[in-house]
């Protein structure tokens, strides 16, 4: 592998980064410091849920429709009012689902980012060994 194309890096062990240098740059992915704060990110939210504010919403929710419903049957809150506010938690159930599919098909794309670095310095080593 050319000098010129082995990421600067130093690891922990003290050895030299074996991945390739991204395109114009000194540094794979990894290593690249202006890439520390993305990698932070990836980090902090690695091996949990991108949200926990939805479940904890949803229970709020689900209560109060029990209380409407509740409500409703016990005459205290008429049949058309009760159809309204069901319609507008409709609308915010709809809303939190497309929030978490958003969510989700970020996390998708930042792994997929991940593994294309990977994959180009996988292939950076395969390139060097020939």
């Amino acid at each position: 592998m050319s000098g010129t194309c082995r990421c600067k890096a130093i690891k922990s062990g003290g050895e030299r980064c074996n991945a390739r240098a991204q395109k114009g740059l000194e540094w794979c992915w990894n290593h690249d410091p202006g890439r520390a704060e993305e990698r932070r990110a990836n980090a902090s939210a690695g091996g949990r849920t991108r949200s926990r504010r939805p479940p904890d919403e949803l229970e709020g929710i689900k209560s109060q429709l029990r209380t409407i419903n509740a409500a409703v049957l016990q005459g205290s809150i008429d049949r058309g009012t009760g159809a309204v506010l069901f319609q507008g938690f409709n609308t915010m159930l709809r809303t939190i689902e497309v929030q978490r599919k958003l969510d989700h098909q970020a996390h998708l794309e930042e792994q997929v980012a991940e593994l294309a670095a990977r994959l180009e310095g996988l292939k950076g080593r395969g390139r060097g060994a020939a």
